[in-house]
């Protein structure tokens, strides 16, 4: 999951410490967001950001990843996605964030395909959940478009008062044994046959941090 994505308009690479001072600009410049979702209009302090950023950091399986423009490699947005280890064949994208400024230019959709890029890379990875404000149509179509469906799960944050309501989508059908030829690839060791296309587990709960952060506080803006 670690690693460069580059598109057309966009690349993703992991954030730095370096650039917490920019993220923490870019989250100023879009203050509506963090309005609707329950944070006031100052959404961060510097701390604020360094903790969370330290945070992933120390979190298996957690990467937070910047969004830059390809042309000048200014830093448009943030993601925060990870690999739940409670529910091994799924990953969770609890936050896109596209800045204020540089929305309408379809980097969104750009870094959503990249971060699906990154997440179906893993092997294990048979659902991706995006976690979306209830009160965000935009948000929830969003998603939606890309072939997300309501899971039926949601998550509540009551520091915030905020509902997160969380959409999946499925892997597309692959070959069987797909997966363990990528672990011999890699040469991860192999695992006990099992039958790809049985029925999964119910993914009516979510991991840590539905909706971004911890315990659903962010979340969908996108661009």
């Amino acid at each position: 999951m670690e690693g460069q994505y580059a598109g057309r308009q966009v690349r993703l690479r992991p954030l730095e410490d370096d650039d917490l001072d920019t993220v923490l600009t870019l989250f100023r410049s879009t203050p509506n967001y963090f309005s609707t979702i329950g944070y006031g209009r100052e959404p961060y302090s510097k701390l604020q950001l360094q903790r969370e950023f330290q945070e992933a950091q120390a979190t298996e399986g957690r990467l937070l990843y910047a969004i830059t423009r390809c042309s000048d490699g200014a830093l448009v947005g943030v993601a925060d996605v990870r690999l739940q280890t409670t529910m091994s064949d799924t990953a969770t994208i609890a936050l896109l964030l596209i800045a204020g400024p540089y929305q309408q230019h379809g980097y969104g959709s750009e870094a959503a395909d990249l971060l699906e890029q990154a997440l179906w890379a893993e092997p294990d990875v048979d659902f991706i959940m995006a976690g979306v404000a209830e009160s965000s149509q935009l948000g929830q179509q969003f998603w939606q478009g890309r072939g997300y469906h309501p899971s039926g799960m949601t998550t509540h944050d009551p520091q915030t008062s905020r509902t997160t309501v969380w959409l999946a989508k499925r892997r597309a059908a692959r070959a069987p044994g797909a997966a363990a030829h990528v672990r011999r690839a890699r040469g991860e060791p192999e695992r006990g046959l099992v039958d790809e296309q049985a029925p999964r587990r119910s993914h009516a709960r979510g991991g840590e941090g539905a909706g971004g952060g911890r315990g659903g506080r962010r979340g969908d803006r996108v661009g």
